[in-house]
């Protein structure tokens, strides 16, 4: 596979449990091996996707974080060592689910013994195994965003919103290519906040405290395996009496108190979602850079042609359409085109009314 040379892709991980992790895994081992993987821009994860997504972010990150150390190096040695062979480990371990119930003996009776706490703390665990930064505010995740020409440009682990079953979303991003600044950001449900240097900043506290474990555990809490995860309450320690804290997140939570989220596959299991929003953004930026057509509206300036854009390639893995080898040999064991196709649109049902659109600044930006 050829690209030239300004081409982006935007990477989406799909749900799957285990499956969707080992899917995920292959594909972006694949993409490495291609020297494709430093052109993904995007890369958007769901439920057991985000398992191997958030991984990987924290694996390269932590490898790089001393800026001494090269990209080759990642691409020669850190990529096998300090992700693809650790992440193959845990997906091989087969005490995890014994583990899981062990940590829920005897019987829990209080709320803080939750079966969904157990599975973010296994991840946690993980990254603290392989010495990875484990909260989105980490410094080694700010000097991978700052880092040049070293991708991924955009992080999103997709949730859903139990209540209104619309996407709530946790990830990192590298700031619209139209500010002078470049400042990464953090992105909480719909809304980006800018990090900057006032570290005081009660919106930048809530968002650099967040734990990756706990992001990925609520894109990964599937209905009736999993109780919901509450944001925030299952994933920060605030101060009683902090009302400039509690104003925060009862801002991201869309004026809730605190909202019940659950697998990002209630909404979109295949991270589609997320792509397309950004890939939207992107768009309209690089119009925005080069000047093109300004009397038009936002969507047909971003999709006016002009020889200086780049390409953006969309891969999306779908790991509940793989039909198991056994059926794929049997053809009286496959579903008519129909049912398939009729199986397939149930899946894909949308969720709440979250739409494109660029992002909205808290800085809070919502998007």
């Amino acid at each position: 596979m050829t690209l030239e040379s300004p081409a982006m892709l935007a990477l989406s991980i799909s749900g799957g449990g285990h499956r969707a992790a080992g899917f995920g895994l292959g594909t972006i081992a694949l993409l490495q091996e291609l020297g494709l993987m430093e052109r993904v821009a995007v890369l958007s994860t769901v439920s057991g996707g985000s398992l191997v997504g958030g991984f990987y972010l924290c694996a390269k990150a932590g490898f790089l974080h001393d800026a001494k150390v090269p990209l080759e190096a990642w691409r020669d040695d850190g990529f096998r060592h300090k992700f693809l062979l650790p992440f193959l480990a845990f997906l091989h371990d087969g005490g995890l689910g014994e583990r899981l119930v062990a940590d829920l003996l005897p019987i829990p009776l209080g709320p803080d013994k939750k079966l969904i706490r157990s599975a973010a703390e296994e991840v946690q665990a993980l990254l603290q195994e392989q010495g990875c930064p484990d909260t989105l505010g980490h410094e080694a995740i700010h000097a991978l965003l700052k880092r040049g020409g070293c991708a991924p440009d955009h992080v999103y682990f997709n949730a859903a919103d139990l209540t209104s079953l619309d996407l709530f979303r946790f990830g990192v991003m590298r700031q619209p290519i139209s500010d002078p600044a470049n400042k990464p950001a953090y992105v909480v449900n719909r809304f980006r906040i800018p990090i900057t240097a006032k570290v005081e900043d009660p919106a930048q506290v809530v968002a650099a405290g967040l734990r990756i474990a706990d992001c990925v555990a609520a894109s990964f809490c599937f209905p009736g395996a999993f109780e919901p995860i509450i944001f925030p309450d299952d994933f920060l320690r605030l101060p009683k009496g902090d009302e400039e804290l509690r104003s925060v997140t009862t801002r991201l939570c869309g004026g809730a108190a605190a909202v019940a989220l659950m697998d990002g596959g209630l909404y979109d299991n295949l991270g589609l979602a997320s792509v397309e929003i950004t890939v939207q953004s992107l768009r309209l930026e690089e119009a925005i850079s080069l000047k093109i057509a300004p009397h038009l509206s936002d969507a047909e300036r971003a999709r006016t042609p002009h020889p200086d854009r780049s390409r953006i390639y969309v891969l999306a893995t779908d790991v509940d359409n793989i039909q198991p080898a056994n059926k794929a040999l049997d053809p009286a064991g496959q579903n008519p085109p129909q049912e398939t196709a009729n199986a397939d649109e149930a899946r894909r049902r949308p969720g709440g009314g979250l739409g494109g659109g660029p992002p909205l600044d808290l800085g809070l930006a919502q998007w």
